[in-house]
């Protein structure tokens, strides 16, 4: 049952890698203490919205993962490597 649960979660953590590194940076941002209030630099923006920009990544990726449905980067993966074979075929 364990090698399962493992298995599922390493599906999620490729499939949905991009909304998992999108939020590891906003919240590694925010830990530092990165935002305009503090820093007075506008890239850094404001506290609220860090925490706007982290709610739709996590609410993207739910979206995704409830609907069963691959995230970002593995429809574009099937598209190339899709166009790769047709490639290697002529």
């Amino acid at each position: 049952m364990s090698v399962k649960v493992n298995k599922k979660m390493n599906n999620i953590t490729s499939n949905y890698s991009y909304y998992i590194s999108e939020i590891d940076h906003i919240m590694h941002n925010l830990e530092k203490g990165r935002t305009y209030e503090k820093t007075g630099c506008r890239q850094d923006g404001y506290l609220a919205t860090n925490i706007s920009k982290l709610r739709k990544e996590i609410n993207e990726m739910m979206y995704y993962i409830q609907k069963d449905e691959l995230g970002i980067e593995e429809p574009s993966k099937k598209v190339l490597r899709t166009y790769e074979e047709r490639e290697n075929k002529e």
